[in-house]
């Protein structure tokens, strides 16, 4: 069994000649959903569990390069 996953990930950083960068980013910024792993369930007999992948998510951050 083979399965195909397009997932889409950004960002954009701005860096300033005195060290101080700023970021945006996303992942997943599609909101794809898929099953990660899937496996046998601890002592239930003929049933299985999976994890699913991490919705969507975006963010800012800083940092400072000395």
């Amino acid at each position: 069994f083979r399965r195909e996953v397009d997932e889409l990930n950004a960002s954009l950083t701005y860096a300033m000649a005195n060290g101080l960068e700023f970021s945006v980013w996303g992942r997943n910024l599609l909101n794809d959903r898929y099953y990660n792993v899937i496996f046998d369930a601890v002592a239930q007999p003929e049933a299985v569990q999976t994890y699913v992948n991490q919705p969507r998510t975006y963010g800012v951050s800083a940092r400072f390069r000395w």
